[in-house]
């Protein structure tokens, strides 16, 4: 487990949540003798949506999925067939029919009328604060061969994107309630191949997603972007508290990959922060085998310490930066540490 101090007394940790293993919905069978395909849904992976639970294990009722069938008796391509209750799956086009040779079966989700052929731009929605934009986001895919039967043949479906999950845990007076969580200059677009499932790279496009808050039990938000590595030094999560802005900066680069959920835990004791807004903090810019790194474009200031010299940062503690940086007096806007390394976001 690794621990990172966003803002004073902010910290946040990362753990990295491998797929989960699989819960199978019961769904009841019915038995139909004329020769129709008929389908069911489930999926296996990692939790989905803004209360970090809701389609997890079951695409949520009245969605609608993409269904393509090869090897039945007429043509079925990308045709949109709705979910029921327990999974069930409804065709909305016209009937299709077992042929003489096994039936491929190919589905996503969420269902779009020009996702056919092997190339498709899918892009996530940047408002995911509500469930409408989140499932939108959610995509999803499966693919399976199956011989004539009466029953129906289940999909078994795969999450394909990324999720963030963020939770902020209040440890001073505040009433965080109203706070808003924003995932920063991520990538919301990728390319997609619905017959095999593949993603591929597209021209980036570049935003900041809102995403989903609950506060029923605990605050926690949700929010999905398309797979990416973000570069050590990006401003990842915002947090929006009484008009003001507090970023958890990556103190690393992180690779976001397919189909997994990355967790943040930040603690929140803003108020504390009220006096430390002058003090100043020595970073021992010349103490042996200390080094900087310094981007004056950007504010960005990390440090690396040998063991146990480490100083003590908190927002809002002022420094002045060596001679190589003209005596630069930066502000401390935001603090994260990794091991040895002290990474800062600094302003004048």
């Amino acid at each position: 487990m690794k621990t990172y101090q966003l803002i004073s007394r902010i910290m946040a940790t990362i753990l990295l949540c491998f797929c989960f293993p699989s819960c199978i919905s019961d769904v009841e069978e019915f038995f139909v003798q004329d020769g129709t395909i008929r389908l069911t849904s489930e999926i296996t992976s990692t939790s989905r949506v803004t209360d970090q639970s809701l389609q997890s294990i079951q695409i949520v009722e009245g969605q609608q999925v993409g269904v393509t069938i090869t090897g039945a008796a007429s043509d079925h391509e990308n045709v949109a067939w709705v979910v029921g209750k327990n999974g069930s799956l409804s065709n909305t086009g016209s009937a299709v029919y077992w042929g003489t040779t096994n039936a491929t079966i190919t589905a996503y989700h969420p269902y779009h009328s020009n996702c056919t052929g092997t190339s498709h731009t899918f892009t996530v929605n940047t408002d995911q604060s509500t469930e409408e934009g989140y499932l939108d986001s959610d995509l999803l895919w499966t693919t399976t061969t199956a011989s004539a039967t009466t029953k129906p043949v289940a999909l078994n479906f795969t999450h394909k994107l990324s999720k963030i999950n963020v939770t902020l845990v209040n440890k001073g007076n505040e009433n965080i309630s109203n706070a808003t969580i924003t995932l920063c200059g991520v990538n919301v677009a990728t390319g997609f191949n619905p017959q095999t499932g593949e993603l591929y790279a597209v021209t980036e496009n570049i935003a900041d997603i809102k995403a989903s808050v609950t506060t029923d039990c605990a605050y926690t938000a949700s929010a999905i972007i398309v797979p990416q590595t973000l570069a050590q030094g990006t401003k990842f999560i915002k947090i929006t508290f009484e008009d003001k802005d507090y970023h958890y900066t990556l103190p690393e680069d992180l690779v976001f990959e397919s189909g997994q959920a990355y967790q943040f835990t930040i603690e929140v004791n803003i108020s504390d922060n009220s006096n430390a807004k002058t003090d100043y903090v020595d970073l021992k810019f010349g103490m042996p085998g200390v080094s900087a790194s310094y981007n004056s474009a950007t504010g960005s200031l990390t440090m690396t310490y040998p063991s146990g010299s480490m100083p003590s940062v908190m927002v809002g503690n002022s420094t002045v930066l060596p001679a190589e940086y003209d005596f630069d007096i930066r502000v401390v806007e935001s603090v994260s540490i990794s091991g040895n390394t002290l990474s800062m976001e600094t302003s004048k």
